[in-house]
Formats: structure tokens, C-alpha cells, sequence
């Protein structure tokens, strides 16, 4: 049953907007609640999500809200720190 879950939230995430604008880059870009607002602005007949979000919008957003809300919510203190300009240089391995 386990199992069965990963895989079902590892497919969600690979069209998760949070998740993928997470990795945009674009300057200019929201970067707070990034996710939730790429899928409203998609719900709302947006035509130019990679040009605003720097990331394509996902088939189904309004399927996508709810999980990008509850991502873009855990992840609201870094992206809160990214905005004020806190940066961070983390590295892992031995």
C-alpha cells in the first residue's frame, strides 16, 4: 500500500505546477504561492504561462490547485526567504 502511494505522489508532482515552477528560474517570476498562482492563472484561460511563470502549466489545474496550495503553503517560509533576499548554499553528500 505504501508503494502504491509514493508512486501515485510521484506522479502527481511530475505535473504539480509548484513543483515545477520550483526549478523555473525566470526572473521576474512570482515566487510566493508560484504554483497555485500559475494554476489559477491557467483556470482563468492564460495564454502565456512559460513567458509569466517560466513553466508550462499543467493539463489539468484544476485538479493540480489543491495539492500546488498545500505545497506552496509548507513551502511559504523559503519562498518568503527567497523574496526577502536570504539566500541559501546548501550541499549534501560526504
Amino acid at each position: 500500500m505504501n508503494k502504491a502511494l509514493l508512486i501515485a505522489l510521484a506522479l502527481h508532482l511530475m505535473g504539480c505546477a509548484t513543483a515545477r515552477t520550483l526549478d523555473a528560474a525566470k526572473p521576474g517570476a512570482p515566487v510566493v504561492y508560484a504554483g497555485t498562482r500559475l494554476d489559477l492563472y491557467a483556470m482563468q484561460g492564460g495564454c502565456c504561462a512559460m513567458d509569466r511563470f517560466g513553466a508550462e502549466a499543467p493539463s489539468y489545474p484544476g485538479l493540480d490547485l489543491p495539492a500546488s496550495a498545500l505545497l506552496d503553503t509548507l513551502l511559504l517560509p523559503l519562498s518568503a526567504l527567497t523574496v526577502l533576499g536570504v539566500g541559501f548554499n546548501a550541499t549534501g553528500g560526504l
